[in-house]
């Protein structure tokens, strides 16, 4: 996956203006072919979506569902699991650098009243966003409520 990422900024640090989709795809099937240990036997399908000034270009791989011809579409939803942290992070390091709060704010005072934690009072963005906050790692009624096996969230 590292391998992947590094491979688009390096692809597209570039200006998007200009290039066809055709081409954007070439380039991109380059990448997963050569670059990539991306197994379409175990990951069934991806999108590939990039965004220029106001142009998106999406790409798709595979299928939407192992073992079945569904295909992916703009609004196929996936499991991303850990990859929001690489976002939640960047947007974070962009709110910050903007001045909307520090690494050392605290998340209540950023809360409506009926949501602030009494037993948090001191928990702190870069403790969130470091992993070291203290937090399990799941909730602890975690699955009682599961309905959909292929998507243990969906409760939450």
């Amino acid at each position: 996956m590292k391998t992947l990422f590094l491979s688009f900024f390096l692809l597209f640090s570039f200006s998007l203006t200009g290039q066809s989709t055709k081409e954007l795809k070439k380039y991109v099937d380059l990448i997963l072919v050569h670059d990539t240990d991306i197994d379409f036997n175990v990951t069934p399908g991806i999108i590939v979506s990039m965004i220029d000034n106001d142009s998106t270009y999406n790409l798709f791989y595979g299928t939407a569902v192992k073992d079945k011809e569904i295909p992916l579409t703009d609004s196929t939803v996936f499991e991303i699991g850990s990859l929001t942290k690489v976002f939640t992070a960047s947007l974070f390091a962009i709110l910050a650098d903007e001045g909307f709060f520090g690494l050392d704010s605290k998340v209540n005072d950023f809360l409506p009243p009926e949501f602030r934690n009494e037993n948090l009072p001191d928990l702190s963005f870069e403790e969130l966003i470091t992993h070291t906050s203290g937090l399990p790692r799941l909730p602890r009624d975690f699955g009682l409520k599961q309905r959909k096996p292929d998507d243990p969230y969906a409760y939450y």
